[in-house]
C-alpha cells in the first residue's frame, strides 16, 4: 500500500479472482450506494500501520492467518469498524459466532455508522448465517438483512 493519503474505508481481499470476492468490486459496490472514501488492497499484503487513520475494514470473504486476525481484532479494540462478509474459522471462533449453515443470497447488512444508508450496505451472493456463541456480547454487531432490506433475526 503507498504513503499517500489514506481512505477512511480499507476493503480487503484474500483473491480478486473471484465473482464479487475482490476487494475492487466490494469498492465499486460501496461507490454505487454514494459511498466514495474507500480504497481496496489484497489481503496478503496487509502490514502493521496499514490500518492506521482507518475507521472502518471490509473484509470481503476469506480465511486470514492468524498473525492478520490478530491485527484486525487489535484494529476493533482500538476502536476501529469491521465488517468480515463470510469470515473465515479463525476470524469467527475469535469473534465467537458459530456457523448456522444457513445463509440467503443478495442480503444487506445493517451497519451502525454515521454516513451510511440506512437500507443497510449491499452484499453481492451469498451470506452466511452465524449465531453468537454462548456468552458473546453481540451489541456491536451488524444484522443482516434481507434484499428488501427487512431484518432476518
Amino acid at each position: 500500500m503507498s504513503d499517500r493519503d489514506h481512505a477512511s474505508i480499507l476493503v480487503l481481499s484474500e483473491s480478486s479472482d473471484r465473482v464479487f470476492g475482490s476487494a475492487e468490486a466490494a469498492v465499486e459496490l460501496l461507490q454505487l450506494e454514494g459511498i466514495n472514501d474507500a480504497e481496496a488492497a489484497p489481503l496478503n499484503r496487509l502490514q502493521e500501520g496499514d490500518l492506521d487513520a482507518r475507521s472502518l475494514v471490509i473484509l470481503s470473504p476469506s480465511d486470514p492467518p492468524v498473525a492478520v486476525v490478530d491485527m484486525l481484532l487489535s484494529f476493533v479494540e482500538s476502536g476501529g469498524g469491521l465488517i468480515a462478509l463470510a469470515p473465515g474459522e479463525a476470524l469467527s471462533e475469535r469473534l465467537g459466532l458459530k456457523n448456522h449453515l444457513t445463509g440467503c443470497r443478495d442480503s444487506r447488512m445493517a451497519v451502525k455508522i454515521d454516513g451510511f444508508p440506512d437500507s443497510g450496505l449491499p452484499i453481492k451472493g451469498w451470506t452466511q448465517h452465524l449465531n453468537l456463541g454462548e456468552g458473546v456480547d453481540g451489541t456491536h454487531l451488524a444484522g443482516l438483512l434481507d434484499s428488501d432490506g427487512a431484518t432476518t433475526g
